[in-house]
């Protein structure tokens, strides 16, 4: 309980001058009682003051377009895979795969995005070569993470792969 009074002391100067507060939190001073529920009820602003504040993705195209990248390696350590994908605003996508024995290939797509039902997803397809894969993703809130579920149609095989979006700008642009 002490350790949660001292991060609610932190936070109070971070919130306690936000100009979005309804209400403003109780401040105790030394010698004060300390009532339970007003303690409670300062910890219910912060939270709710924590949730506006929580950056929620749109589940819209632009939320997607981009390069998005991953980084894996073999099971046995003799290869690795650096990927790139781009989602353009048009609803296509670029992968680009590079490795040591392969060196770059790249492949094309299509994807869409469903964002019934509160929840945001993004299905497509991959055309690998002469097969076609199916992929299916789901943005974390925040917009930065994609877990990627891949099925290889013609194989029935499953892979898996956290994407990060790639949003670094040089000094020269």
């Amino acid at each position: 309980m002490i350790k949660r009074l001292l991060a609610a002391a932190m936070l109070l100067p971070t919130f306690s001058n936000a100009p979005c507060w309804g209400e403003d939190l109780t401040t105790f001073s030394a010698g004060d009682r300390i009532v339970a529920a007003e303690v409670n009820k300062n910890f219910q602003l912060l939270q709710q003051q924590m949730d506006k504040q929580a950056q929620k993705i749109e589940c819209v195209v632009s939320d997607m377009t981009g390069k998005w990248m991953y980084v894996r390696h073999d099971d046995d350590d003799s290869d690795y895979e650096l990927g790139e994908i781009i989602f353009s605003s048009d609803l296509t996508l670029n992968w680009i795969v590079r490795t040591r024995d392969d060196g770059n290939r790249s492949f094309s797509g299509s994807y869409e995005i469903d964002s019934n039902d509160d929840k945001c997803a993004v299905e497509g397809k991959l055309f690998v070569d002469d097969a076609t894969w199916d992929f299916y993703a789901w943005p974390n809130d925040s917009g930065d993470a994609l877990p990627i579920l891949v099925h290889k149609v013609a194989k029935d095989e499953f892979a898996s792969q956290l994407l990060q979006r790639f949003n670094r700008k040089l000094l020269s642009d």
